[in-house]
């Protein structure tokens, strides 16, 4: 999380960011954005691709869930 933010306060005002991380990695965020115990429960969907999820910068709201990539 503190890589994320420290990204997250060096680009603000630049418009959306993506971040690149293995699933693991996407998950640990994820659950520490929504405020989850880390699970297992919370990877990401196993599906033909890769997935993603969305956050507001400004508010570290969660927009969506896993959502796969190539939809």
């Amino acid at each position: 999380m503190d890589a994320v933010e420290e990204v997250l306060t060096a680009s603000a005002g630049c418009g959306d960011i993506a971040v690149i991380a293995h699933g693991g990695v996407g998950t640990l965020l994820l659950c520490r954005l929504r405020g989850d115990p880390i699970g297992r429960q919370h990877d990401q969907p196993l599906n033909n691709g890769s997935n993603y999820f969305a956050f507001d910068a400004a508010t570290r709201r969660v927009l969506h869930g896993w959502k796969a990539i190539d939809v």
